[in-house]
């Protein structure tokens, strides 16, 4: 195992890069949804007075 072991063909070489940004953008998409799902669960809306 090592680089140079495996090597994509020319068209598919750009394709582990794209996975990657997918990768870290539906990790922050996700943590934003669970963030603000949690935010409603536990509070609602920061700065309301409590009536």
């Amino acid at each position: 195992m090592g680089y140079g072991d495996l090597v994509l063909p020319r068209p598919w070489r750009l394709l582990g890069p794209v996975e990657g940004l997918t990768g870290i953008l539906m990790c922050g998409l996700s943590t934003g949804l669970f963030v603000a799902l949690l935010g409603r669960v536990i509070g609602g809306k920061v700065g309301d007075d409590p009536d």
